[in-house]
Parts: C-alpha cells; structure tokens; sequence
C-alpha cells in the first residue's frame, strides 16, 4: 500500500471517532487482555464472583466453547454459563475462591446444587422446545487474589443426570 492508501485508510478512520475506540479497544485486549491483568481490589465478595464469572467465560471461549447465555435463571435456580461444544450442550457452575481457601472450589458443588443446576438445564431445554442435544455439566474454577493473575481449571463432566438421580421432563 502507498502513502496515498495509507492516508485515506487513516482518514476514514479518524472520521468516525467510535472506530477509533473499536480499534483500541481490540488492539488492547488482543496484546493486554483484561483476563490476564493481575486482580483488582473488590469491595464485596458479588464484585469477585461475578469477575470470576467473566474470566471464565473467556476461559472457555478460549477453548472453543460458544457461550449461549450468562446467569441463565429460572424458578429452579440459577447456572452462571450455558454454552455448546460442539453438539454438546454444556451447562456450566463457576466458584471462585482464593488460593488460600480451605474448601476446594469444586467440592461446594453439593448433590443439592447439582439437583438445581439440573432443573435449570431441564427448563432451559424447554424453553428451546427443539429435541434435547446432549447435554454435560463442568465446573471452572477460578483462583483468583488480589494482585495476581487469575488461574482457572475445567472439570469436564464433573456430574451427571444419573448420579444426581433426576431425569429429564417436559
């Protein structure tokens, strides 16, 4: 590309100041992403659940996952992401902890939260009213401390339907 090419590449994007931003944003996030700065100070533990949450997401996306919904509610609960893995229909719980907790993130899974997560997949299915794909429930954990870049690890298949003893309804 010449001069010329490069000045009128220039001032068309100088002439419309939200592309600008666009493209800082994403040159930023693509050299510096925010998911892998150091964690901020929060002021209560919601602010670090739902960066956790955000981490994650991206975390999985990473991977290949395609996040469907965050914070997916229905009268059964709440599932902090809902994606697909390929066919797979992949309903996800996020806990986030400190290093230093005693309780590892994944054993906070209850069998009593896993019968929520449950009904909530049940009614998300549903509401798609399409013939129910397969579906996996994971867990991501998030280690996250102020100062320190957040780690997360991915338990694929971390329960399933059978061990929680429910079966699908419509």
């Amino acid at each position: 590309m010449d001069g010329i090419g490069i000045a009128a590449t220039v001032r068309r994007l100088i002439s419309v100041p939200w592309r600008i931003t666009v493209l800082a944003r994403s040159t930023a996030e693509r050299f510096y992403p925010w998911d892998r700065r150091p964690c901020p100070v929060w002021r209560h533990r919601r602010e670090a659940g739902s960066h956790g949450e955000k981490v994650a997401a991206r975390f999985l996306e990473r991977a290949g996952l395609k996040i469907l919904a965050r914070n997916y509610r229905s009268r059964h609960g709440e599932v902090d992401l809902v994606a697909r893995h390929g066919r797979e229909l992949v309903m996800v719980e996020v806990k986030a902890r400190h290093p230093r907790a005693r309780l590892a993130p994944e054993h906070s899974v209850t069998w009593g939260k896993q019968r929520k997560i449950l009904g909530v997949a049940n009614a998300y299915l549903r509401e798609l009213r399409l013939r129910p794909p397969a579906v996996r429930f994971d867990i991501v954990e998030v280690w996250q401390a102020t100062g320190e870049i957040p780690r997360c690890r991915w338990i694929r298949k971390a329960f399933s339907q059978a061990e929680v003893g429910l079966e699908w309804s419509r």
